[in-house]
């Protein structure tokens, strides 16, 4: 690209992973040490030095340990390096001091978030700065953003036209399905508790209820679901990629969820602002959620599906099928540091397909593409549904992807999985509801209870 970004010429660390001790940002980091391209520039840091040091001795690399409540201290720590990749989450506590070191000490950023605070944040309100300097920032390189976003992207270039973006995401199998890691689930819980619920609508982002939107959609592999709207990041990014002025995001949903859902996001977010009770929630958390195992990781599979409309009702709908959330994330965060490193990325706050092209999500290995499918309003409007993700689909034929398996850039499919539990089989059956989605389904109750005992004994 004649516009991608430089490389400092003092850096002597290619990489630094940041917050690299949770549950995903070990399998990062793991990862990475065994990519020949980055293993002699890799750099760990965070704040706690105890889970730090233990993981640096564990993969013989450097380390640093320096928290973000100081601007010196961080810009002391980065200006030698010429990427950071921010896994420290929630990343809506994280980004802002980062970013901020990141633009004074021209570092390029990257994270792995899904959160629509950091996108408004890095997008709306920090973008002239980001850009004016020089850097390269790309949120969202994980599983929560990339397939969807590149999705969007296929489907927008196939309906130039469109006016509507509906996506979503389910567990090809469910009963491969993976319990979420203790930081995904603080961080979901830190967005019902302190981030107000938005969806685009005619370009702007709307206030909305949770799960407002509902309907019956078919995945290509996890068939018929009945999902919820969320207030997911590709209402902002999406709209960054592809100009469609009006996007929503679902996951699987209970249908009793969804009449219910308004009064417990009220009752979750009084229960946390009582004092106490977020620490009690957190430590719940830390102890009884330790993340998917490497064969969960390894058998499950997740489907993406996609949807755009236009004013006279045509529609297209297109579908893939991915490596299980977790592993997606880190061969997909790994290897977007490898291309800006390889300065191959172009300055400035981008989406991961305005960073990296709407087929990234084709280079990390098995992602199947399946065919698009088309309608006309007159066929929409009669009812007649295709097979890749129909409302109502009444066909029992299988979906042929359009495209084989997909090796990753540089290593192909074996080389790049080497060292990872990446061989995944998927087998049609009824999807998944949200609380599995989230992976708390076996202990929420138990959480609750205990939470709601000691938030009334400290408030009486």
């Amino acid at each position: 690209m004649n516009n991608s970004a430089s490389m400092k010429e003092t850096a002597t660390h290619k990489l630094m992973i940041y917050g690299c001790y949770g549950f995903l940002g070990r399998l990062i980091a793991e990862y990475a040490v065994s990519r020949p391209d980055l293993k002699n520039g890799l750099m760990l840091a965070g704040r706690n030095e105890r889970k730090l040091v233990a993981l640096a001795r564990r993969l013989d690399l450097p380390y640093r340990v320096f928290s973000l409540s100081r601007p010196e201290v961080i810009d002391r720590n980065i200006q030698d390096v010429q990427v950071i990749l921010n896994v420290a989450g929630p990343l809506s506590n994280t980004v802002e001091p980062i970013i901020q070191s990141c633009v004074r000490t021209r570092t390029h950023y990257l994270d792995i978030t899904g959160e629509q605070y950091v996108f408004r944040l890095l997008f709306e309100k920090m973008r002239s700065v980001i850009d004016d300097s020089g850097i390269v920032c790309v949120p969202g390189v994980g599983f929560t953003i990339v397939p969807t976003d590149c999705l969007s992207a296929m489907l927008a270039s196939q309906m130039p036209d469109a006016t509507s973006l509906e996506l979503s995401f389910a567990f090809s199998n469910p009963y491969r399905s993976t319990a979420a890691s203790a930081g995904a689930t603080k961080a979901t819980i830190n967005v019902v508790r302190t981030q107000s619920i938005h969806t685009r609508r005619n370009g702007l982002m709307t206030p909305a209820e949770l799960f407002y939107k509902t309907r019956r959609i078919i995945f290509p592999n996890a068939g018929r679901a009945f999902v919820g709207s969320v207030p997911w990041g590709d209402c902002l990014t999406a709209w960054h990629t592809t100009g469609i002025p009006n996007i929503d995001v679902y996951v699987p949903v209970d249908p009793v969820s969804v009449s219910t859902a308004t009064v417990s996001v009220a009752i979750t977010r009084f229960a946390l602002s009582i004092p106490g009770l977020q620490a009690v929630w957190n430590r719940l958390i830390n102890i009884l959620l330790e993340g998917p195992s490497p064969y969960s990781r390894a058998t499950a599979r997740m489907d993406v599906w996609g949807e755009v409309r236009n004013r006279k009702g045509d529609v297209v709908r297109g579908s893939l099928c991915t490596l299980e959330a977790y592993t997606f994330t880190v061969l997909s965060s790994v290897f977007a540091c490898e291309r800006v490193l390889r300065g191959e990325v172009p300055a400035g706050v981008k989406t991961p397909t305005q960073a990296l092209g709407k087929d990234f999500v084709l280079q990390i290995p098995t992602t199947k593409l399946y065919e698009f499918m088309r309608e006309t309003g007159a066929e929409a409007a009669a009812g007649e549904r295709a097979c890749c993700g129909a409302v109502e689909c009444t066909c029992s034929g299988s979906v042929s992807p359009a495209s084989a398996t997909m090796n990753a850039r540089g290593g192909g499919g074996s080389s790049a999985l080497r060292g990872l539990a990446c061989v995944s089989s998927v087998s049609s059956s009824s999807t998944p509801m949200l609380a599995e989605i989230f992976g708390i389904q076996r202990y929420w109750w138990m959480i609750w209870s205990l939470m709601c005992v000691w938030g009334l004994f400290i408030y009486i």
